[in-house]
């Protein structure tokens, strides 16, 4: 049995080790999947033919398919989670049980049990932290010595006596990633797995997930772009409109261009337009200027002697590794961390704690996050999750003008989703969230954009047609641009300054 025909990567040894120790024993067989006839017990759940998959031992599977095609009602109908109407779902020819199949989607990865009582801001508030487990706690009760052999390699030993509440978005996706794997399921349906990680995080997750295999387990992948398709995918399972495409090797998907087409036709160009702004932009020099920054939390230095100048209509890229403290540097901009004043802190002219509110420093800002959609997760319109940040709110706390809702709309239509103004939030897929969360830091065509992981959960088409907006948009008289993504390829051309932490 050939187990690795290449030396290990940075940080692989342990695995490569482990792999090895595997060739030594009987070969593991891995799940064997199939789905026969299945049918959703509620109508709106259904597709439009019966459900029939087959993924056989050994098999790596990938899903794939443009933003509400389906992907996340397909995988949750695999691991039962969504009542079947008639069919079945089967494990080695078993009927499958509710525990064999562990599922990791988009909202399970940013909203943790642990976490969903808590408010945004207080991954900022380490006086109200202390109720939070650490990630030592989360793990406590697995297999010590499973976990304890893989999380150097997935890079978790560093994160052990940190609270879950003080992870970045980033983090927190390799702690639930991680704590799946050693679950050890028999089949492991993961959505988007890598994007949010920095380079070294997805080289160190992929490692583990190759390995699963070897573990029994059998991997179904969840993905809507074709560029985030995993390397050691076998077959892939094409989906649009509830609509499931033959499976197909990957590599003849690959070179399939009219299916790849059909599922992510390219996005029209037009000329675009924006409602006009909802406030006066003022006269200010800076955005930001940060002298000799701090920010520590019970003797951790969460960012130390950070200078930083943002001149009015810049466009800047912050980059850096998770946990570096990006969104902790953000959160002082957007008045989100109360350490702000006791730093040398200066927005739009004017020094933080001068008698300025944090409604006047807001309503400059339109910012979006991975934390907000954490927090987000509303039983409204999506028109009035847009028109929350006229208002600036985690919520709708107050009823929306005709003026607003109408602005809100206009903003929708931009972004190519007018069609969802009326769908409530919760139920709509994750794509049409992110897109809506998007709208909604537009909404007051803002003097500073703060755009923080934009792209998370948008399938190609939608991220061509928000570059097109953002480009668009950043050409506009004196606007400022401050873009976070780990993809170099997500950055817009529009950008000429980079920090990096």
């Amino acid at each position: 049995m050939m187990i690795a025909a290449y030396p290990p990567r940075s940080g692989g040894y342990v695995l490569y080790i482990l792999l090895i120790f595997v060739s030594l024993k009987e070969k593991v067989m891995t799940t064997h999947i199939s789905v026969i006839e299945a049918v959703a017990m509620m109508p709106q759940l259904a597709f439009d033919a019966p459900i029939n998959i087959d993924v056989s031992h050994g098999a790596t599977m990938a899903i794939i398919g443009p933003n509400g095609a389906g992907k996340t009602i397909l995988s949750r109908l695999l691991s039962k989670k969504i009542p079947l109407k008639t069919g079945s779902v089967k494990i080695d020819g078993v009927d499958a049980r509710y525990n064999d199949i562990i599922t990791l989607s988009f909202r399970d990865i940013y909203s943790p049990a642990q976490l969903r009582d808590m408010y945004y801001q207080q991954r900022f508030n380490s006086f109200n932290s202390d109720e939070a487990p650490t990630v030592a706690e989360v793990l406590k009760g697995y297999d010590d010595k499973l976990y304890g052999k893989y999380a150097r390699v997935c890079g978790i030993e560093d994160m052990m006596d940190k609270r879950t509440i003080a992870l970045s978005s980033g983090q927190t996706r390799k702690l639930h990633i991680f704590r799946s794997i050693i679950e050890n399921p028999k089949v492991l349906i993961i959505e988007n797995p890598f994007i949010g990680l920095d380079s070294l995080s997805r080289e160190q997750v992929g490692e583990m997930l190759s390995f699963l295999p070897t573990m029994g387990t059998t991997c179904i992948y969840v993905v809507c772009d074709v560029k985030d398709i995993p390397d050691d995918v076998d077959y892939v399972l094409p989906i649009k409109d509830r609509h499931i495409f033959p499976m197909q090797k990957k590599e003849d998907f690959l070179l399939d261009e009219n299916l790849i087409k059909t599922l992510f036709p390219s996005s029209t160009s037009k000329k675009l337009s924006f409602p006009s702004p909802l406030y006066e932009a003022g006269d200010y020099d800076n955005a930001i200027v940060m002298k000799d920054v701090k920010i520590s939390y019970g003797g951790r230095y969460i960012l130390k002697d950070v200078n930083w100048t943002v001149k009015v209509g810049e466009k800047w890229s912050l980059t850096g590794r998770n946990g570096s403290g990006k969104s902790t540097l953000l959160s002082l901009v957007c008045g989100d961390n109360p350490q702000a004043y006791a730093n040398d802190i200066t927005l739009f002219d004017r020094r933080r704690g001068t008698g300025e509110s944090i409604w006047d420093i807001k309503k400059r800002i339109g910012y979006v996050s991975p934390e907000m959609h954490t927090c987000y997760m509303e039983d409204i319109r999506c028109i009035d999750v847009v028109a929350s940040g006229i208002y600036d709110t985690i919520g709708l706390f107050r009823r929306p003008t005709a003026e607003h809702l109408s602005m809100a709309r206009e903003w929708l239509e931009v972004f190519g989703v007018g069609y969802i103004a009326e769908k409530s939030f919760i139920v709509s897929s994750f794509g049409e969230q992110r897109l809506v969360l998007l709208v909604r830091a537009f909404v007051k065509n803002p003097q500073l954009l703060i755009l923080d992981e934009p792209f998370h959960g948008l399938d190609s088409s939608c991220k061509s047609r928000v570059q097109d907006i953002i480009e668009a948009f950043c050409a506009q008289k004196n606007k400022t641009l401050i873009m976070v993504s780990h993809y170099e390829r997500d950055i817009p051309h529009c950008v000429t300054l980079h920090k990096h932490l």
